[in-house]
């Protein structure tokens, strides 16, 4: 019968699977090919191919088909944990941490033991096989399993079958699809993290070429480890204990602690630049996409007005190069990201003269033309600190002929601890894209289908840019909320219903889709107008009207 694969049209056998036809193909990739699409949707491996089909195979190196990777690796270590330890084991996948996953045992455990026993897994070559089961049925396996998070999450649910995948004699259920075989997953490293976790490592889209060294991070996981102890306060350890509170109408109490600790944060850090009032001349804001830089900034300015000191900002933004000037990426496209794109040499003098005292005419960035205009006159009065907010503020590249002691520099970013269950977690950048997503749809009209095919671009330029600078930071700041992916559901399930099935973003649309429904919705009546989330979902009192 014929088919198109990878936009050639061939002649293949009839009832051929797609699993015989990956090491006739494997040859063509650079990386293990771990998902295949049909006509734009994941399909499982094992299955037949389908006349007339247009099928497209992705290795780990394809955004996507690495979170089914990573999913996959994630099966495979607790299985293989599991084997060494014993079915009472449990783990709890907890958070991303320096390109890696955070994961601890109730046991006492040896790494080393776990990444030889991964090994011995990986050279086995196990199926990993997808088997669609009755709903009832998989909650008495979970049951007996003492899995009470998936037992409880599966009540929720209105489907009669659910998707589970099986690997040796274990079943488990992700949202996305995994890999068809523990062979294609044998890239990895682990470290140990503490007493009783450890960190996972893989190659990533963006370097699916190395397995990242793991380098401690000590503020970003405290940062974590601080939002997990909040969320075990409240008694809340998945979005299934978040269901209940808002069933139990204990929401509205949740959100305004959750916004009284969130303002706490930020007042402490303002605490802390009014106590080095004497040296902080310049404070430098920085954080990846929708992580609340601008809320941030404004509602710092104000803390610290509140302390008797005045604040002037400034946006690196309005410092781009013209559209003519600004540096082409790899494939081409205009480089915002890149800190080439901003006029550094103006950037530096200009700030250099605001702390002498002078006069200046800054520019303010008209992304209609893409010029700057130099119409903002400004000038730093006695006992003002210049406020500065961008991506490349934490750069130690910026701003280098002013002394480190009169800086003091803030990374923010929605650091969440709330996950699915213990082995399905909610990624921190899953949070920042819905955040954009609906943001987008509200100030600029963009589609769903925009923010995901913009996404990609943004993530690259924050793992070149923003990323590695972390540790410059004096101060970090947690932008996450506990309640908001039930407020983000609200907004963002229409507009991911509105991807059309024939997009190449249908799959990454139903994933987000599939992990929301989890969560019952909460309405934003209650939440204040100088909160965070404001600025994506609307209302804020800092907006220009």
């Amino acid at each position: 019968m014929k088919t198109i694969i990878n936009n050639k049209e061939v002649e293949i056998d009839n009832n051929i699977r797609y699993i015989d036809l990956i090491e006739k193909y494997q040859k063509d990739y650079s990386y293990n090919i771990v998902a295949v699409k049909e006509n734009n949707v994941f399909v499982d491996i094992y299955s037949k191919v389908k006349e007339n089909a247009n099928i497209v195979f992705f290795d780990y190196s394809n955004k996507e088909a690495n979170k089914i990777y990573v999913n996959g690796l994630i099966f495979m270590t607790i299985y293989s944990i599991v084997s060494l330890y014993g079915e009472d084991t449990f783990i709890n996948v907890r958070h991303s941490i320096d390109k890696g996953l955070f994961l601890t045992v109730n046991k006492k455990i040896d790494v080393i033991k776990i990444k030889e026993k991964m090994l011995e897994v990986v050279e086995s070559n196990l199926a990993i096989t997808r088997h669609s089961v009755n709903r009832l049925e998989a909650i008495k396996y979970f049951e007996k399993n003492r899995l009470k998070e998936k037992v409880e999450l599966l009540k929720y649910s209105t489907n009669t079958y659910i998707t589970l995948y099986k690997l040796g004699n274990m079943y488990d259920f992700y949202f996305s699809n995994l890999p068809y075989s523990t062979k294609v997953i044998d890239k990895f490293d682990l470290s140990q993290e503490g007493k009783n976790g450890f960190v996972l490592t893989f190659p990533t889209s963006f370097e699916p070429n190395i397995i990242p060294s793991y380098h401690p991070r000590k503020g970003l996981f405290n940062l974590f480890e601080e939002h997990y102890r909040i969320m075990s306060m409240f008694g809340i350890n998945t979005v299934v204990d978040l269901n209940k509170i808002v069933l139990k109408y204990g929401i509205n109490d949740l959100i305004r602690i959750e916004e009284t600790l969130q303002s706490d944060r930020l007042l402490n850090i303002a605490n802390q630049i009014y106590l080095n009032k004497i040296n902080i001349k310049i404070i430098l804001l920085s954080g990846p996409s929708s992580s609340g830089k601008t809320t941030t900034s404004i509602k710092l300015c104000n803390y610290l007005r509140s302390f008797g000191i005045k604040t002037l900002k400034l946006s690196m933004d309005d410092y781009f190069l013209s559209k003519e000037e600004t540096p082409l990426d790899e494939d081409g496209n205009k480089d915002y990201d890149n800190i080439k794109a901003v006029n550094l040499e103006l950037f530096d003098k200009q700030v250099q003269e605001l702390l002498e005292g002078k006069e200046v005419m800054t520019p303010i960035f008209n992304f209609k033309n893409g010029k700057g205009e130099l119409i903002n006159k400004l000038k730093l009065t006695k006992n003002t600190i210049l406020v500065i907010e961008g991506i490349h503020a934490l750069n130690p590249n910026i701003l280098q002929n002013i002394d480190r002691v009169n800086k003091f520099k803030i990374y923010i970013s929605p650091t969440t601890d709330l996950n699915i269950d213990n082995h399905n977690r909610i990624p921190t950048t899953d949070n920042r894209l819905l955040r954009r997503m609906i943001r987008d749809a509200r100030t600029r009209g963009n589609t769903a289908e925009d923010t995901l095919k913009s996404w990609n671009l943004v993530r690259r330029g924050e793992e070149r840019f923003i990323f590695p600078y972390q540790d410059e930071a004096d101060a970090l700041l947690n932008t996450a909320l506990i309640y908001e992916l039930g407020v983000l559901h609200v907004y963002a399930l229409p507009l991911l219903y509105s991807v059309d099935i024939n997009s190449i973003y249908y799959d990454e649309a139903k994933r987000l889709i599939n992990l929301l429904k989890n969560i019952l919705p909460i309405p934003s009546d209650e939440i204040p107008r100088d909160s965070i989330i404001r600025e994506f979902i609307g209302g804020s009192c800092y907006e220009v009207q």
